[in-house]
Parts: C-alpha cells; structure tokens; sequence
C-alpha cells in the first residue's frame, strides 16, 4: 500500500470516526435535554486530517521514492473529481434553493450558517478525494 492508499483509508476512517461519534453525543443530549448544541465540539476530530501529510512521508524502502508520475497523475484526476462533486452538489443546492423559494424571497444566513457550510463541503472535498484515490488504485493494498 503506497503512501497515497494510507492518507485517503486514514481520511475515510476519521470521517466515519467523526460521523458516528457525534451522531452518538447528539443523540444522546437530545434524549437527555430535548434539544442538542454539542454536536460541533466533536468536530475537532477531523483536525486529525491535517496530520496526513506528516503521519504518511516517508517512503517504506530505504533509498525508495515517495511517489512517482503515476501517483500524481492519480491524485490530480482525484482532486478533479473532488471539485467537479463540489460543483455539481452545490450548483444542485443553489438551484433547488431557487426552484423553492423563486424570486421574491431571500435566504438569510449567519455565521453559524456560513461556518456549517464550509464544514460540509471540506468534508464532502476530502471524502471525494479519498473515495477517489482508493477507487483509481483498485481498493486493493498491493502497489501494482
């Protein structure tokens, strides 16, 4: 398994990490108090994802390289469809938006709102990209 495969298996599994954990923790504030206001302090676990890079560096032979043209033309084709999947669910939220409230009204948002938006389309970015990796190499751990 190349240093790519890592990162994005690492990605997915603090994803779905960060996923159920707080499911759980809302889950079970809104059984205890009726309503739940915990559920962006489990968050902070994603903030795992900005060790990849450090976690994943060296390469697993000595004197071996890190990545060669293959790898990066996999990651590129990766973050390409990251970005298209961004393109299109968004274009799709603002188009539904408009469909459903047409032109007379206004959507206001806060910074809450605006805050809950760049987290979901980071998570939606790096989900993608690492779908996208593990798809190229065939979910397989071997390198060839």
């Amino acid at each position: 398994m190349n240093r790519y495969q890592k990162i994005a298996w690492f990605n997915l599994i603090v994803i779905a990490a960060t996923i159920i954990v707080t499911s759980i923790a809302v889950a079970v504030e809104f059984h205890v108090r009726g309503y739940s206001t915990v559920g962006l302090w489990f968050v902070a676990l994603l903030a795992l994802l900005k060790l990849t890079p450090y976690l994943f560096k060296k390469s697993e032979s000595p004197g071996g390289v890190v990545s060669d043209e293959r790898d990066d033309f996999i990651v590129k084709k990766a973050l390409l469809a990251s970005f298209i999947s961004l393109a299109v669910i968004l274009g799709v939220a603002f188009v539904t938006a408009f469909l459903t409230l047409g032109l007379t009204h206004t959507v206001s948002i806060t910074m809450d709102g605006l805050s809950a938006v760049v987290y979901y389309v980071s998570v939606i970015f790096v989900l993608v990209l690492s779908l996208a990796v593990l798809v190229q190499y065939g979910w397989r751990a071997s390198d060839g």
